[in-house]
């Protein structure tokens, strides 16, 4: 009976860890950003595709040729259509738009593929035909990306870079993402690229740390934020005669979002420390500050859900704050006072 009570205790305290954790304390400073304000948008599938020469550009996952750019008094929108030069009738699956100064990116993981445009046309040839699949990328020159896909001989999770020059070259690094459980689900994560410190950032969901790289992959360091979880416990179901893994409950997430702007990385988590009000996670996100060059956890803010919507989505570029919740795209400004852009 003793025994059953103390494993029952336990329980107990694991589940109330997982859901609040008493042993960090955030600091808040006084009103770090500008009021938000916003514009309804007309999908809620659209996403931030990128920044260029004060234009806001929406990408839409249901119509993925189908740009929306909106200029930063949000008062002018206008539509753009992608076209794309030599498709070849591809099946494309997950295609994602990226846009950095006056070039764009059409990508395809699954095929995998990466078509290379310009914002005066707007219409992208083929750039990169290659033969390794990814996930994730993110561009970190007019001719490299960064990469997630899968080991090909265990299916776990790896980082790589494509290089094109006069020939296209695929470099994979295995041992950047530290497996604790499969390597497939507990290293699933962001992959971000910090133009200002030229490093590539993965942040993962499930624990409380992330790994900062160069551009070679030369220097590796694995970051901690200021939450004690280094794993959530993760149960798997299996399908189709264990062929296939899911979630068999959905673990809680220690990172839901995160992206990079100057020195800084932004994480947002909905985590409460010590004497934090659960109250306030109705009425505003809560958003990490770590310095990348310091290597420290500088400060905590909230951003406030605008109009009763959270902001689930958000991108820095210069001091301008990006949003996007259900309904809305959202604009704010940070404060030169508390972050040095």
């Amino acid at each position: 009976f003793l025994s059953s009570v103390i494993v029952i205790v336990l329980f107990l305290l694991s589940e109330e860890q997982i859901h609040r954790n008493n042993s960090f304390l955030r600091r808040y400073p006084h009103h770090p950003l500008t009021s938000l304000k916003g514009i309804p948008i007309q999908y809620n599938s659209y996403y931030i595709a990128g920044f260029s020469k004060g234009k806001i550009y929406l990408g839409n996952s249901t119509a993925p040729l189908h740009l929306l750019s909106v200029d930063t008094s949000l008062t002018n929108q206008k539509p753009i259509r992608i076209a794309i030069d030599g498709s070849k009738n591809y099946t494309f699956s997950s295609v994602k738009v990226s846009i950095t100064d006056s070039v764009f990116y059409v990508s395809d993981g699954s095929i995998p593929i990466i078509y290379k445009g310009t914002t005066d046309f707007w219409k992208a040839k083929t750039f990169v035909k290659g033969k390794t699949n990814f996930s994730l990328h993110e561009p970190i020159s007019n001719n490299e990306f960064v990469i997630r896909g899968n080991n090909e001989n265990n299916g776990e999770h790896i980082l790589g870079l494509i290089k094109k020059s006069s020939s296209l070259k695929i470099n994979l690094f295995p041992n950047v993402l530290q497996k604790k459980i499969d390597g497939i689900f507990d290293t699933d994560g962001m992959l971000l690229y910090n133009e200002k410190l030229k490093k590539i950032i993965y942040v993962y969901y499930y624990r409380n740390s992330f790994v900062v790289a160069d551009t070679d992959f030369n220097k590796i360091y694995n970051g901690k934020t200021i939450d004690t979880v280094s794993q959530v416990p993760m149960e798997f179901a299996y399908l189709k005669a264990n062929s296939e893994k899911k979630f068999a409950k959905q673990p809680l997430m220690i990172q839901k979002y995160a992206t990079t702007s100057g020195k800084y990385l932004f994480v947002k988590s909905d985590r409460l420390g010590k004497y934090e009000p659960e109250q306030m996670l109705s009425q505003a996100s809560i958003i990490d500050v770590y310095d990348l060059e310091k290597q420290t956890y500088e400060f905590s803010f909230y951003l406030y859900h605008y109009k009763n919507e959270e902001v689930k989505t958000f991108k820095i570029y210069g001091r301008l704050l990006l949003g996007l919740t259900k309904n809305y795209l959202i604009i704010s400004k940070l404060k030169t006072s508390y972050f040095k852009l």
